[in-house]
């Protein structure tokens, strides 16, 4: 496994240019005469279906308790919170919203999750236990993480001011 932040920039990397193609291959789709007239068409460097293919096969995925520990640059995660705001979503509504937590943030929600639990199981120590031996190696993995990104919904009106239905936009974030 890759293990190092280099592996991880690397799988990135790959994961970056794979979206920037595909986001390439939407983008600059053949348009309506009334969209043409809009936007300047721009040329698209060639990129062959056997690429694209490539680059998504060889993708892979890289679990925290693989991760070194090494912070992860704050320019890296900007550029990667900057693409995932170009991706498409059906009625342009956009309705992601991203938090960054640092190891500081990791750990109060770790907290929050051991009081909330340690509550709500108290009659049940067998279960409580078994819960709690499960976030504690939960935490182990985690303080590898220098930063997690936690996705949410806000729904919002379309260019029309009608809203999407909510599967719709869960979908959509959920890309």
């Amino acid at each position: 496994t890759q293990s190092t932040w280099g592996g991880f920039q690397k799988q990135m990397e790959v994961f970056l240019s794979a979206l920037l193609i595909i986001g390439a291959f939407f983008l600059f789709w053949k348009r309506s005469s009334k969209e043409s007239s809009k936007i300047e068409q721009q040329p698209v460097a060639a990129i062959t279906p056997q690429q694209v293919h490539e680059l998504i096969k060889n993708r892979r995925s890289i679990f925290p308790k693989d991760y070194t520990g090494e912070a992860v640059p704050k320019e890296v995660i900007d550029a990667i919170l900057e693409s995932a705001n170009w991706a498409p979503s059906h009625g342009k509504t956009e309705a992601w919203r991203f938090i960054v937590l640092g190891r500081d943030g990791i750990n109060q929600i770790q907290n929050i999750k051991r009081r909330h639990l340690t509550q709500e199981l108290k009659d049940e120590p067998e279960k409580l236990e078994g819960v709690l031996s499960k976030i504690d190696s939960k935490a182990k993995e985690l303080a590898n993480c220098s930063h997690i990104i936690v996705i949410g919904m806000k729904k919002t009106p379309n260019s029309k001011g009608h809203y999407m239905p909510e599967w719709e936009e869960i979908a959509s974030v959920a890309c």
